[in-house]
């Protein structure tokens, strides 16, 4: 019970923090390694798309892996996974360094776990390369649309339109 002074008795305490103990079990978190340049882009970013930066990480993150599992399986058709090329060069930047707090649950960070070593890379280097890549992609279509004409063009006719037969007496 809490009292008009803001206390809570310690039994009370023991019970709140009982029922979130146990709605939170099932909560991960991944440490990612990065440069304060990194951290800096990514909170923009997350900014942008106006999501918390846990909400952004996991978004692109999972929807990277979700792409490359289809492409690995479209690739293990062909040929065998051995054969392909899974080793993802860890790029660090120099500078000054930092880490940023993903949190998720236990089968996302798993996921991310499992791509990683799959990749053959640490989660950082994973998570920072598929956040490199959504950037790069961002970039790429945001300069399409900026060197694109602002009013769309009307489409073009090939030659003169053909008359409409009637098929009926």
């Amino acid at each position: 019970m809490v009292y008009r002074s803001g206390i809570i008795k310690s039994t009370d305490a023991y019970a709140i923090s009982t029922v979130f103990g146990s709605v939170m079990a099932d909560r991960s978190a991944l440490l990612i390694c990065c440069s304060k340049k990194e951290a800096q882009e990514l909170r923009r970013r997350a900014m942008l798309d106006r999501r918390n930066m846990s909400g952004y990480v996991l978004f692109i993150v999972l929807e990277y892996i979700a792409f490359d599992e289809r492409l690995l399986s479209l690739l293990e058709r062909v040929q065998p996974l051995h054969k392909f090329r899974k080793h993802i060069p860890i790029v660090r930047p120099g500078g000054p360094r930092t880490a940023i707090l993903v949190r998720c649950s236990k089968e996302e960070a798993n996921q991310i776990r499992t791509a990683a070593k799959r990749r053959g890379t640490t989660i950082s280097a994973f998570v920072l390369n598929a956040l490199r890549r959504a950037w790069e992609m961002q970039d790429r279509i945001a300069k399409k649309k900026s060197a694109s004409p602002s009013q769309p063009e009307a489409p073009k006719q090939l030659g003169s339109p053909k008359p409409i037969r009637s098929t009926t007496p």
